[in-house]
Protein backbone atom coordinates (compact mmCIF):
# COMPACT_ATOMS: atom_id res chain seq x y z
CA UNK A 1 0.00 0.00 0.00
CA UNK A 2 2.92 2.19 0.76
CA UNK A 3 4.52 1.51 -2.56
CA UNK A 4 1.13 2.61 -4.34
CA UNK A 5 0.75 5.55 -2.67
CA UNK A 6 4.39 6.78 -3.31
CA UNK A 7 4.10 5.64 -7.31
CA UNK A 8 0.79 7.91 -7.19
CA UNK A 9 2.72 10.77 -5.75
CA UNK A 10 5.21 10.40 -8.52
CA UNK A 11 2.72 10.10 -11.65
CA UNK A 12 0.91 13.16 -10.21
CA UNK A 13 3.70 15.11 -9.81
CA UNK A 14 5.20 14.56 -13.51
CA UNK A 15 1.34 14.85 -14.76
CA UNK A 16 1.98 18.56 -12.69
CA UNK A 17 5.33 19.41 -14.51
CA UNK A 18 4.11 18.26 -18.06
CA UNK A 19 1.08 20.17 -17.54
CA UNK A 20 2.67 23.79 -16.40
CA UNK A 21 5.20 23.47 -19.28
CA UNK A 22 2.66 23.11 -21.53
CA UNK A 23 0.51 25.82 -20.24
CA UNK A 24 3.65 27.73 -20.45
CA UNK A 25 4.52 27.28 -23.97
CA UNK A 26 0.82 28.31 -24.44
CA UNK A 27 1.31 31.94 -22.25
CA UNK A 28 4.48 32.41 -23.40
CA UNK A 29 5.46 31.86 -26.69
CA UNK A 30 9.02 31.46 -27.41
CA UNK A 31 10.20 32.55 -31.60
CA UNK A 32 13.51 32.63 -32.63
CA UNK A 33 14.59 36.77 -33.73
CA UNK A 34 14.49 38.08 -36.92
CA UNK A 35 16.17 41.47 -38.61
CA UNK A 36 13.52 44.14 -38.44
CA UNK A 37 13.34 43.87 -41.72
CA UNK A 38 11.96 41.08 -42.22
CA UNK A 39 9.64 41.53 -39.34
CA UNK A 40 8.04 44.19 -41.78
CA UNK A 41 7.70 42.12 -44.93
CA UNK A 42 6.60 39.21 -42.79
CA UNK A 43 4.03 41.83 -41.37
CA UNK A 44 3.18 43.14 -44.72
CA UNK A 45 4.05 46.48 -43.61
CA UNK A 46 5.94 49.20 -45.79
CA UNK A 47 9.37 50.37 -44.93
CA UNK A 48 9.60 53.93 -43.52
CA UNK A 49 10.23 56.56 -46.34
CA UNK A 50 14.07 57.14 -46.19
CA UNK A 51 14.90 61.06 -46.48
CA UNK A 52 16.54 62.48 -49.50
CA UNK A 53 19.87 62.45 -48.24
CA UNK A 54 19.32 59.36 -47.29
CA UNK A 55 18.02 57.84 -50.47
CA UNK A 56 20.81 59.90 -52.75
CA UNK A 57 18.15 62.45 -53.96
CA UNK A 58 18.73 65.43 -54.35
CA UNK A 59 15.91 67.99 -52.75
CA UNK A 60 14.00 70.07 -55.80
CA UNK A 61 15.30 73.34 -56.11
CA UNK A 62 13.26 76.30 -55.16
CA UNK A 63 12.97 79.42 -57.48
CA UNK A 64 14.68 82.11 -56.39
CA UNK A 65 12.86 85.62 -56.51
CA UNK A 66 14.83 87.10 -59.51
CA UNK A 67 13.50 84.10 -61.37
CA UNK A 68 10.04 84.39 -59.96
CA UNK A 69 9.89 87.93 -61.03
CA UNK A 70 10.94 87.12 -64.23
CA UNK A 71 7.69 85.55 -65.25
CA UNK A 72 5.68 87.40 -62.49
CA UNK A 73 2.38 88.51 -64.07
CA UNK A 74 1.22 92.23 -62.95
CA UNK A 75 -2.39 91.61 -63.66
CA UNK A 76 -2.35 88.19 -61.14
CA UNK A 77 -0.55 90.91 -58.96
CA UNK A 78 -3.16 93.47 -59.00
CA UNK A 79 -5.75 90.56 -57.92
CA UNK A 80 -3.55 89.60 -55.50
CA UNK A 81 -3.82 93.47 -54.14
CA UNK A 82 -7.45 93.20 -53.79
CA UNK A 83 -6.95 91.41 -50.33
CA UNK A 84 -5.00 94.74 -49.70
CA UNK A 85 -7.84 97.50 -50.44
CA UNK A 86 -9.51 97.47 -47.21
CA UNK A 87 -6.17 99.00 -45.50
CA UNK A 88 -4.76 100.54 -48.41
CA UNK A 89 -5.02 102.24 -51.59
CA UNK A 90 -3.07 102.30 -54.89
CA UNK A 91 -3.72 105.15 -57.46
CA UNK A 92 -1.85 108.09 -57.80
CA UNK A 93 -2.33 110.55 -54.94
CA UNK A 94 -4.58 108.39 -52.90
CA UNK A 95 -5.46 109.06 -49.42
CA UNK A 96 -4.06 106.75 -46.59
CA UNK A 97 -6.25 104.27 -44.93
CA UNK A 98 -6.01 102.41 -41.91
CA UNK A 99 -2.36 101.80 -43.76
CA UNK A 100 -0.36 104.07 -46.19
CA UNK A 101 -1.11 104.76 -49.99
CA UNK A 102 1.23 102.08 -52.00
CA UNK A 103 1.69 104.61 -55.32
CA UNK A 104 5.38 104.44 -55.83
CA UNK A 105 6.38 102.28 -52.88
CA UNK A 106 9.02 100.08 -54.82
CA UNK A 107 12.14 101.58 -54.19
CA UNK A 108 11.22 104.63 -51.64
CA UNK A 109 12.20 105.23 -48.57
CA UNK A 110 10.75 102.78 -45.47
CA UNK A 111 8.09 104.85 -43.45
CA UNK A 112 8.63 107.94 -46.08
CA UNK A 113 4.68 108.38 -46.73
CA UNK A 114 4.38 111.98 -45.90
CA UNK A 115 1.11 112.61 -43.19
CA UNK A 116 0.59 108.94 -41.86
CA UNK A 117 1.83 107.83 -38.64
CA UNK A 118 3.71 104.55 -38.94
CA UNK A 119 4.47 102.32 -36.07
CA UNK A 120 7.75 102.04 -34.30
CA UNK A 121 8.22 98.71 -35.75
CA UNK A 122 8.47 100.54 -38.97
CA UNK A 123 9.73 103.96 -38.17
CA UNK A 124 12.84 102.58 -36.52
CA UNK A 125 13.71 100.43 -40.10
CA UNK A 126 16.51 101.77 -41.93
CA UNK A 127 16.76 101.72 -46.20
CA UNK A 128 14.68 101.67 -48.65
CA UNK A 129 11.44 99.35 -50.41
CA UNK A 130 13.72 97.18 -52.01
CA UNK A 131 12.26 93.96 -53.70
CA UNK A 132 13.66 91.88 -50.72
CA UNK A 133 12.83 93.67 -48.29
CA UNK A 134 8.97 93.74 -49.58
CA UNK A 135 9.67 90.26 -50.01
CA UNK A 136 10.57 89.66 -46.66
CA UNK A 137 7.92 92.11 -45.15
CA UNK A 138 4.61 90.57 -47.59
CA UNK A 139 6.08 87.11 -46.41
CA UNK A 140 5.52 87.55 -42.09
CA UNK A 141 5.13 90.87 -41.30
CA UNK A 142 5.05 90.72 -37.69
CA UNK A 143 8.35 88.96 -37.78
CA UNK A 144 10.36 91.72 -40.20
CA UNK A 145 8.88 94.88 -38.50
CA UNK A 146 8.23 93.07 -35.18
CA UNK A 147 5.45 95.85 -33.67
CA UNK A 148 4.10 96.68 -36.69
CA UNK A 149 0.28 98.01 -36.28
CA UNK A 150 -0.40 95.87 -39.29
CA UNK A 151 -2.04 92.74 -38.27
CA UNK A 152 -2.02 90.76 -41.77
CA UNK A 153 -0.81 87.65 -41.39
CA UNK A 154 1.00 87.50 -44.88
CA UNK A 155 1.17 86.11 -48.06
CA UNK A 156 2.14 82.70 -47.58
CA UNK A 157 2.82 81.67 -51.60
CA UNK A 158 5.84 82.63 -52.87
CA UNK A 159 4.27 83.16 -56.84
CA UNK A 160 1.45 85.29 -55.02
CA UNK A 161 4.46 87.35 -53.41
CA UNK A 162 6.29 88.35 -56.75
CA UNK A 163 3.31 89.10 -58.75
CA UNK A 164 1.91 90.96 -56.03
CA UNK A 165 5.40 93.13 -56.01
CA UNK A 166 5.61 93.19 -59.81
CA UNK A 167 2.45 94.71 -59.83
CA UNK A 168 3.72 97.52 -57.25
CA UNK A 169 6.62 97.81 -58.98
CA UNK A 170 4.54 98.63 -62.22
CA UNK A 171 2.77 101.77 -60.20
CA UNK A 172 6.39 102.82 -58.56
CA UNK A 173 7.31 105.32 -61.37
CA UNK A 174 11.08 105.98 -59.33
CA UNK A 175 11.28 102.19 -58.72
CA UNK A 176 14.87 100.76 -60.06
CA UNK A 177 14.84 97.80 -62.56
CA UNK A 178 13.82 94.28 -61.59
CA UNK A 179 17.12 92.05 -61.59
CA UNK A 180 17.34 89.32 -63.72
CA UNK A 181 17.27 85.87 -63.03
CA UNK A 182 20.90 84.15 -62.96
CA UNK A 183 19.01 81.70 -64.61
CA UNK A 184 15.94 81.22 -66.10
CA UNK A 185 15.04 77.36 -64.08
CA UNK A 186 16.54 75.83 -61.57
CA UNK A 187 18.88 72.84 -62.90
CA UNK A 188 17.20 69.71 -62.91
CA UNK A 189 18.63 66.91 -60.89
CA UNK A 190 20.35 64.21 -62.65
CA UNK A 191 19.10 60.77 -61.83
CA UNK A 192 21.75 58.58 -60.65
CA UNK A 193 23.08 56.24 -62.92
CA UNK A 194 22.27 52.72 -62.12
CA UNK A 195 24.59 49.78 -62.83
CA UNK A 196 24.69 48.35 -66.22
CA UNK A 197 22.70 44.71 -66.65
CA UNK A 198 24.13 41.93 -67.30
CA UNK A 199 22.63 40.87 -70.77
CA UNK A 200 21.60 37.27 -71.21
CA UNK A 201 23.14 34.69 -72.78
CA UNK A 202 21.34 34.34 -75.83
CA UNK A 203 21.75 38.06 -76.68
CA UNK A 204 24.50 39.04 -78.81
CA UNK A 205 27.70 40.63 -77.45
CA UNK A 206 27.91 44.45 -77.05
CA UNK A 207 30.54 44.51 -79.26
CA UNK A 208 28.66 42.84 -81.63
CA UNK A 209 25.46 45.24 -83.00
CA UNK A 210 23.20 44.57 -85.31
CA UNK A 211 24.45 44.67 -88.86
CA UNK A 212 22.77 47.38 -91.00
CA UNK A 213 23.65 48.32 -94.75
CA UNK A 214 25.09 51.78 -94.97
CA UNK A 215 22.39 52.41 -97.63
CA UNK A 216 19.60 52.04 -95.71
CA UNK A 217 21.13 54.00 -92.44
CA UNK A 218 21.43 56.59 -94.58
CA UNK A 219 18.40 56.52 -96.33
CA UNK A 220 16.74 56.65 -93.30
CA UNK A 221 18.60 59.51 -91.95
CA UNK A 222 17.84 61.62 -95.15
CA UNK A 223 14.05 59.83 -95.00
CA UNK A 224 13.85 61.43 -91.00
CA UNK A 225 15.46 64.83 -92.33
CA UNK A 226 12.68 65.24 -95.19
CA UNK A 227 9.79 64.34 -92.40
CA UNK A 228 10.76 66.41 -90.40
CA UNK A 229 11.84 70.32 -91.98
CA UNK A 230 13.01 72.71 -89.10
CA UNK A 231 10.01 75.42 -88.95
CA UNK A 232 10.81 78.92 -90.42
CA UNK A 233 12.12 81.51 -88.22
CA UNK A 234 9.45 83.65 -86.68
CA UNK A 235 11.13 86.39 -86.37
CA UNK A 236 12.84 86.31 -89.65
CA UNK A 237 11.31 88.88 -92.34
CA UNK A 238 9.36 86.61 -94.21
CA UNK A 239 8.06 84.46 -91.89
CA UNK A 240 6.88 87.45 -89.47
CA UNK A 241 5.06 89.20 -92.37
CA UNK A 242 3.21 86.32 -93.70
CA UNK A 243 1.81 85.74 -90.16
CA UNK A 244 0.84 89.11 -89.95
CA UNK A 245 -1.05 89.18 -92.92
CA UNK A 246 -2.75 85.80 -92.05
CA UNK A 247 -3.85 87.66 -89.03
CA UNK A 248 -6.85 89.33 -87.98
CA UNK A 249 -7.35 92.74 -85.94
CA UNK A 250 -10.00 90.96 -84.14
CA UNK A 251 -7.79 88.00 -82.91
CA UNK A 252 -5.09 90.85 -81.70
CA UNK A 253 -7.65 92.06 -79.87
CA UNK A 254 -8.62 89.71 -77.77
CA UNK A 255 -4.69 88.96 -77.19
CA UNK A 256 -4.51 92.84 -76.00
CA UNK A 257 -6.98 92.36 -73.07
CA UNK A 258 -4.13 91.19 -70.99
CA UNK A 259 -2.35 94.47 -71.85
CA UNK A 260 -5.41 96.91 -71.08
CA UNK A 261 -4.56 96.81 -66.93
CA UNK A 262 -0.81 99.48 -67.79
CA UNK A 263 -2.24 100.68 -71.89
CA UNK A 264 -4.72 102.59 -73.66
CA UNK A 265 -5.24 101.91 -77.14
CA UNK A 266 -7.83 104.34 -78.26
CA UNK A 267 -6.88 107.67 -79.83
CA UNK A 268 -6.20 110.58 -77.45
CA UNK A 269 -6.22 108.34 -74.86
CA UNK A 270 -4.75 108.77 -71.85
CA UNK A 271 -1.13 107.05 -70.01
CA UNK A 272 -1.48 104.22 -67.46
CA UNK A 273 1.05 102.28 -65.87
CA UNK A 274 2.75 102.38 -70.00
CA UNK A 275 2.15 104.61 -72.32
CA UNK A 276 -1.04 104.61 -74.87
CA UNK A 277 -0.23 102.61 -77.80
CA UNK A 278 -2.39 104.28 -80.45
CA UNK A 279 -0.57 104.94 -83.95
CA UNK A 280 2.79 103.19 -82.16
CA UNK A 281 3.41 100.86 -85.36
CA UNK A 282 5.62 102.71 -87.55
CA UNK A 283 6.13 105.53 -84.68
CA UNK A 284 9.83 106.07 -83.11
CA UNK A 285 10.74 103.79 -80.11
CA UNK A 286 9.77 106.07 -76.98
CA UNK A 287 8.13 109.02 -78.53
CA UNK A 288 5.25 109.54 -76.51
CA UNK A 289 4.27 111.90 -73.83
CA UNK A 290 5.48 109.64 -71.27
CA UNK A 291 7.99 109.05 -68.59
CA UNK A 292 10.10 106.61 -70.44
CA UNK A 293 13.04 103.85 -68.54
CA UNK A 294 16.53 104.49 -69.60
CA UNK A 295 16.19 101.53 -71.63
CA UNK A 296 13.75 102.60 -73.86
CA UNK A 297 14.27 105.96 -73.98
CA UNK A 298 18.05 105.29 -74.74
CA UNK A 299 16.86 102.92 -78.17
CA UNK A 300 17.13 104.31 -81.39
CA UNK A 301 14.53 103.42 -84.33
CA UNK A 302 11.04 103.03 -84.85
CA UNK A 303 8.55 100.70 -83.82
CA UNK A 304 8.59 98.08 -87.21
CA UNK A 305 7.28 94.86 -87.02
CA UNK A 306 10.39 93.34 -86.37
CA UNK A 307 11.18 95.44 -83.30
CA UNK A 308 7.61 95.19 -81.87
CA UNK A 309 8.17 91.40 -82.13
CA UNK A 310 11.33 91.17 -80.47
CA UNK A 311 10.19 93.08 -77.59
CA UNK A 312 7.07 91.08 -77.61
CA UNK A 313 8.87 87.95 -77.08
CA UNK A 314 11.02 89.29 -74.35
CA UNK A 315 11.14 92.71 -73.01
CA UNK A 316 13.21 92.57 -70.66
CA UNK A 317 15.66 90.85 -73.17
CA UNK A 318 15.02 93.22 -76.09
CA UNK A 319 14.92 96.00 -73.64
CA UNK A 320 17.56 95.13 -70.63
CA UNK A 321 16.09 98.11 -67.47
CA UNK A 322 12.67 98.14 -68.86
CA UNK A 323 9.90 99.22 -66.11
CA UNK A 324 7.78 96.91 -68.12
CA UNK A 325 7.50 93.70 -66.17
CA UNK A 326 5.02 91.85 -68.35
CA UNK A 327 6.80 88.49 -68.95
CA UNK A 328 6.20 88.37 -72.94
CA UNK A 329 4.15 86.61 -75.10
CA UNK A 330 5.96 83.30 -75.91
CA UNK A 331 3.59 81.91 -79.29
CA UNK A 332 4.42 83.64 -82.71
CA UNK A 333 1.30 83.76 -84.01
CA UNK A 334 -0.31 85.67 -80.90
CA UNK A 335 2.37 88.14 -81.51
CA UNK A 336 1.22 88.41 -84.78
CA UNK A 337 -1.57 88.42 -83.92
CA UNK A 338 -1.03 91.59 -81.66
CA UNK A 339 1.06 93.38 -84.20
CA UNK A 340 -1.61 93.09 -86.87
CA UNK A 341 -4.28 94.76 -84.70
CA UNK A 342 -1.59 97.48 -83.73
CA UNK A 343 -1.38 98.09 -87.63
CA UNK A 344 -5.07 98.33 -87.56
CA UNK A 345 -4.85 101.11 -84.65
CA UNK A 346 -1.88 102.77 -86.50
CA UNK A 347 -2.53 105.57 -89.59
CA UNK A 348 1.11 105.83 -90.34
CA UNK A 349 2.04 101.94 -90.38
CA UNK A 350 4.11 101.04 -93.01
CA UNK A 351 3.01 98.40 -95.53
CA UNK A 352 3.62 94.98 -94.93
Amino acid sequence: MQIQKMLGALLFALILTVGVGLLGDIVFPTHEPQPEDETAAVAGKEAPAQAPEQTGQPAPAQASLEQLLASADVSAGKAVAKKCTACHTFDEGGANRVGPNLHGVVGADIAAKAGFSYSKGLAGKEGAWTIENLDAFLTKPAQWAPGTKMTFAGVSEAKDRADLIAYLHSISPDAPPLPEASAKAAPEAQPAEEPAEEAPAEQAPADEPPKQPAEQASGESERAAVAAPSAPEAGGNGGLVAMIAQATPDQGKKAIRKCTACHTFDEGGGNRVGPNLHGVVGADIASKEYRYSDALAGKDGAWTHENLDAFLTNPAGWAPGTKMTFAGIKQAEERAAVIAYLRSISPGAPPL
